[in-house]
């Protein structure tokens, strides 16, 4: 085989650094057009840079005298001193640390200054140590000598490339393992050509030009896969093992072309596959795309699961969307439901089956008394209306279990007035003016019936009612309730004067729970006995007295 001629070789050597920084232009725009600008800026400006340093090695190579020499040298140093710095911001950004613009300022001063040095070098000498030519194969090149700043300005450009690597390094050993790959790719890419670099400073590659850039088309041909492949400069720049895996609810990173990016370990039981890169709407279960706000039933391999979408938007245009676990609640909410079903339908049949023979017993009650005088048949009228308010109570507490799902605003006050005349007459009445309280109309108006029944029926001759922090109380002036019974008596079957079970304080106890309230029993200063009902939402109380 013919050997090569010169024109030959040089044209070979040429064409490797124009291969070498097409690659990186192609990278670079690639890079600037897509993804988070944060990150791809930096990576595109660093890949832009290593394209300069070839195409000043390929001028350097056909310079034909020291002044091209040294203009093509001003032009491969743009990108000697550019990309280390972008490689850095590359590096923070990525590994989901800050930069602000003046942190970059600050970091590109020394850079600065070596750019100066060198292009300023014919004057002083201090860089280079004079100019010759050596040969290369078959052809000869201009060659310089190192000057006493020469190892200095080098190490200033390779402290910034050693940070980097260290902070993607420590990135690719902390984080999921779906990004290790890519991490470990992408250094590797990046510090082929730098590798190469320091190899031949050190002699081990005896070339009198630099081989680095021709190193590009290796280096950055591993760039591209991993840029193209895992779409990694679009990657919203997070502290994701720090915040995302701490998350025990599924956490989806999506970017502004609705491509997932990032996920969290807690959300990788909802895809089939490996999602990143992918279109969320054909990664994730079709329920949960067409889910909006509200919770959503999917079958898992775990089973069933409840989850509500919850999105952040972010401000480059991509999204941070955190999928609420609701399956616990959800069954709870199911328990407690079919809990009250059958309490709701025991109280209906209880109170069937008690109200078919009290009825049949007021009848023949009543016929009795038409048609002879019997004076005992008088003494049937308690227990029978005893019975009836029994029946009342079982009805109420089976419609009064459920939840309050949808509290309105009501005022207070006029129903307390409304509740007193109905239930307790010309009862003595202290009432300060509670306001407004966030309540079903309904079931407060009955909760207020059966405490002031109970104030009405077992205490003195004074009822009070008014505000406290976070609710209301109802108190009366009687004998008070025991201290060991004050939580029995919201138990169903608690005796009272009644000579039988009661149902009122036990209804109040069920219709607060429902409201999400608790109602206790304490006693009065002055005797008697004191019903709280706390936990309330009072947008308008107000605590004055009146008159």
């Amino acid at each position: 085989m013919a050997a090569l001629t010169p024109q030959t070789y040089l044209a070979a050597v040429v064409a490797a650094y124009f291969l070498s920084a097409g690659v990186g232009v192609y990278i670079t725009q690639y890079a600037l057009r897509h993804g988070d600008r944060r990150v791809s800026l930096p990576f595109g400006v660093g890949t832009g840079a290593l394209s300069v340093w070839a195409i000043g090695n390929a001028l350097r190579v056909l310079a034909s005298s020291p002044d091209l020499w040294y203009v093509a040298t001003a032009i491969a140093y743009v990108g000697i001193v550019t990309a280390p710095i972008a490689f850095l911001v590359f590096a923070l950004r990525y590994a989901g640390y800050g930069i602000s613009h003046r942190g970059i300022a600050v970091l590109s001063l020394p850079a600065v200054a070596l750019y100066l040095i060198v292009v300023t070098d014919p004057i002083h000498g201090l860089y280079y140590g004079g100019l010759g030519r050596a040969p290369l194969g078959p052809i000869e090149v201009y060659e310089a000598a190192r000057g006493p700043l020469f190892w200095t300005t080098v190490a200033e450009s390779y402290l910034p490339l050693a940070v980097g690597s260290v902070l993607i390094l420590y990135n690719a050993a902390e984080t999921a393992e779906m990004y290790r790959r890519e991490s470990l790719l992408l250094i590797t890419g990046i510090l082929i050509p730098w590798v190469i670099n320091a190899l031949h400073l050190a002699g081990a590659i005896p070339l009198p030009v630099d081989p680095a850039p021709i190193a590009f088309t290796v280096g950055l041909s591993l760039i591209a896969m991993v840029v193209f492949r895992s779409h990694l400069v679009d990657i919203v720049p997070v502290a994701r093992d720090r915040v995302v895996e701490a998350i025990t609810d599924p956490v989806v990173v999506v970017d502004y072309a609705d491509r997932i990016v990032d996920c969290n370990a807690a959300a990788r039981v909802l895809f089939d596959d490996d999602p990143i890169g992918l279109p969320i709407e054909t990664a994730l279960p079709s329920p949960l795309v067409e889910a909006g706000d509200e919770p959503t039933r999917i079958e898992l391999d775990d089973g069933v699961r409840w989850l509500r979408p919850d999105e952040m938007p972010l401000e480059d245009g991509s999204r941070v969307i955190l999928f609420s676990d609701l399956t616990e609640e959800r069954r709870a909410n199911e328990r407690f439901a079919e809990q009250n079903r059958r309490l709701e339908e025991f109280a209906a049949v209880a109170a069937h089956d008690l109200r078919n023979p009290l009825n049949i017993l007021e009848g023949y009650i009543d016929l009795a008394r038409e048609e002879e005088e019997v004076s005992y048949l008088a003494e049937t009228d308690e227990p029978l209306e005893r019975a009836r308010l029994v029946v009342q109570d079982l009805l109420a507490l089976g419609r009064n279990m459920d939840i309050v799902t949808e509290p309105e605003p009501v005022e207070f006050d006029p129903l307390v007035e409304s509740v007193i005349e109905r239930v307790a007459g010309e009862e003595t009445l202290e009432h300060d003016p509670v306001g407004t309280v966030v309540a079903s109309p309904s079931r407060l108006e009955r909760l207020l019936e059966n405490l002031i029944e109970n104030a009405h029926d077992h205490g003195g001759d004074r009822i009070e009612i008014g505000p406290r922090p976070g609710g209301f109380y109802v108190a009366d002036n009687g004998s008070g309730i025991p201290e060991a019974d004050r939580e029995a008596v919201f138990e169903y079957d608690y005796s009272t004067h009644r000579e039988g079970p009661g149902l009122g304080l036990p209804l109040v106890a069920s219709i607060a729970a429902a409201h999400g309230w608790e109602a206790t029993v304490h006693e009065r200063e002055d005797g008697g006995a004191r019903v709280e009902v706390t936990g309330v939402e009072m947008p308008q109380t107000r605590l004055t007295r009146a008159n």
